[in-house]
Order: C-alpha cells, then sequence, then structure tokens
C-alpha cells in the first residue's frame, strides 16, 4: 500500500485545457521514445560532422534539431497521445512551461525511474554486460 502512495498508478494533468491521465511508460512509448532520440542524434552526427559543436551558435543549432522538429512528437508520446487536435509541430509549438513542468512532475510521480534504474543495472551486471 505504501508503494501505491510514494509511486501512484497514474495522476492527473491539464495540457491544452484537457485532463490527461498520466501513466507509468510502457514498452510501446520507452521504445518510440528511443527511436527519435536515436534519430536527433544521427541527424546531429550527420550535420556535425567536423564541427566543432562547443560554440554557441551551433549548440541552438542542435537544440533547433533537437528540440524543434522532435519536441512534439515526444511529449505526444508522454502524453500517450490523448491530444487528438493538434500535430506534433503544433503541440512543440504552443505547449506552455507550465504544462511541460506538470507533464515532468506527472511522469516523475507515476514512474519509478530510481528502482528502474536499479533494477536494469542489476541485470546487466549479473549478465556481465
Amino acid at each position: 500500500m505504501l508503494d501505491n502512495i510514494l509511486s501512484p498508478k497514474e495522476t492527473k494533468i491539464i495540457v491544452f485545457e484537457k485532463t490527461i491521465t498520466i501513466k507509468p511508460l510502457s514498452l510501446k512509448q520507452t521504445l518510440m521514445l528511443g527511436e527519435i532520440l536515436g534519430s536527433i542524434s544521427e541527424e546531429i552526427k550527420t550535420h556535425f560532422k567536423e564541427k566543432d559543436i562547443s560554440d554557441a551558435q551551433t549548440l541552438m543549432q542542435i537544440l533547433n534539431i533537437a528540440g524543434y522538429k522532435k519536441a512534439g512528437g515526444i511529449i505526444n508520446i508522454l502524453l500517450n497521445w490523448q491530444i487528438e487536435n493538434k500535430t506534433d509541430c503544433e503541440i512543440s509549438q504552443e505547449i506552455s512551461l507550465q504544462e511541460i513542468s506538470s507533464l515532468t512532475k506527472a511522469l516523475a510521480e507515476v514512474n519509478d525511474f530510481k528502482e528502474i534504474f536499479i533494477n536494469f543495472t542489476t541485470a546487466l551486471e549479473k549478465l556481465k554486460i
């Protein structure tokens, strides 16, 4: 019972004036997030093959690739595709910082990331990977 209080099975937030139920991330959501993050990484590697990425202008270009182009898709996955009337681009352009912070807090509340990390670390150690 205490586990459910510390890490509830779901919570509700308001995004775009709609009540959204946030649940623990599913395997499908996790794999789709990995795919998007992998594509961002590949796009950055391709775009900046031999450039020094330590200057501010290049950092802004990276944020543009990572953020603007992919943020809506990431947010849509984290919201479990519950925003039906907006494209990924519209989501990334219109979501407020308050809504993003509420989503981040809700995800942390329903997913015990510390336990997940410990479990995978322990499993990898046992597998000697």
